[in-house]
């Protein structure tokens, strides 16, 4: 299906296949994770800010048969967590939550990522970006940006489950969002824990398009982050999101590959 005309038209398709060599590629093996000389890394984070009840950890990230599976699972170490003004207590939990940070970055270009979520809600899987140093003040162009290609919180969502957004830091420090949940998600597949899926950014200095397998989604004109961004991966469970859980721990994400084709930042 294609709304629109021309370079505005939703649901039009691209192709990479003339594509120059990435600059970036991991295609995921043994080394590809928290290993020396390994691209990604597990993110120093947890038991803060909206994910009081759960926090990164090693073992919810590892490669197996080609891919990287990130998990959210039960922390063996840990003990139960109760939500502010609720009952109910819930296990705390280990996030799966890698990034290149330190090891790869850049401004400007394509990221894609192929990818097969979880199902279930009470997590997210998700594939974005954040600033090199993180965010600063004064917009995104000075300050840079998170920006958050894909995020799946789980099937039968009511506002369908996909997310792809951006947000950064205007010049009072305060916080301003674009973009935000994807409408008719059943035109884009309505098989995400059972199939892969191709998940784009294209990101220049005045506009970021997200794409799945393809197909343009989104489309997010104005200024741009002008700093450097790093690439992660997680499967995150934030406490919001812990009173709709609905499966049954693990959960899992996987990742097929990685790709960053970089362009030139003057020329975007």
């Amino acid at each position: 299906m294609v709304v629109g005309e021309g370079d505005d038209a939703i649901g039009t398709e691209v192709s990479t296949d003339d594509a120059p060599e990435p600059t970036f590629t991991d295609d995921f093996d043994e080394d590809s994770v928290d290993g020396t000389g390994a691209s990604w890394h597990t993110r120093d984070q947890g038991f803060t800010g909206v994910r009081k009840c759960s926090r990164a950890d090693d073992s919810a990230a590892e490669v197996a048969d080609g891919a990287l599976v990130l998990s959210v699972l039960e922390d063996p170490d840990g003990g139960e967590c109760q939500l502010p003004g609720r009952r109910k207590r819930f296990p705390q939990r280990l996030n799966g939550h890698v990034g290149t940070e330190g090891v790869y970055s850049f401004t400007y270009g394509y990221a894609a990522a192929r990818i097969r979520t979880q199902s279930a809600r009470g997590q997210h899987a998700a594939f974005w970006m954040q600033a090199v140093g993180g965010q600063q003040t004064g917009g995104p162009k000075a300050g840079g940006a998170e920006i958050d290609i894909m995020e799946y919180f789980g099937d039968d969502h009511p506002e369908g489950g996909l997310t792809s957004f951006t947000y950064f830091l205007d010049e009072n420090g305060d916080k301003q969002t674009v973009g935000g949940w994807l409408p008719d998600v059943e035109q884009y597949g309505d098989d995400w824990a059972s199939e892969y899926h191709v998940f784009s950014v294209e990101w220049t200095p005045d506009e970021y398009v997200f794409r799945i397998d393809g197909q343009v989604t989104q489309r997010l004109e104005g200024e741009t982050s002008g700093r450097e961004e790093f690439l992660i991966l997680s499967l995150l469970s934030s406490d919001y999101e812990l009173p709709r859980f609905n499966g049954e721990l693990p959960e899992h994400m996987e990742v097929d590959w990685a790709r960053v084709w970089e362009t030139n930042p003057a020329q975007g």
